[in-house]
């Protein structure tokens, strides 16, 4: 049970939606754990380090939208913004 006394799904199944999300600050050095997905909010490019550890840019992803990526660092070269990370 999580603090609040709701029970969290933390299944790696994809087919299942997040439980949680965390507001990104673009660093080139800062590193978190895994991603189910993440929400990108204003459009632009996606610079990312993915679980496997390569770096890979997505180019002109859409604001508003969610994304299927399992990163582990969002890169300062993004030019995409208001990015969440969800679990």
């Amino acid at each position: 049970m999580s603090s609040n006394g709701q029970q969290r799904n933390t299944t790696a199944d994809a087919t299942v939606s997040a439980w949680g999300g965390v507001a990104l600050t673009a660093s080139n050095t800062a590193t978190f754990r895994t991603t189910r997905g993440v929400y990108v909010g204003t459009a632009g490019n996606l610079v990312v380090t993915m679980n496997d550890g390569n770096d890979v840019t997505f180019t002109g992803c859409l604001g508003g939208m969610v994304y299927p990526f399992q990163i582990i660092a969002f890169k300062t070269a993004s030019t995409a913004s208001n990015v969440v990370a969800l679990y």
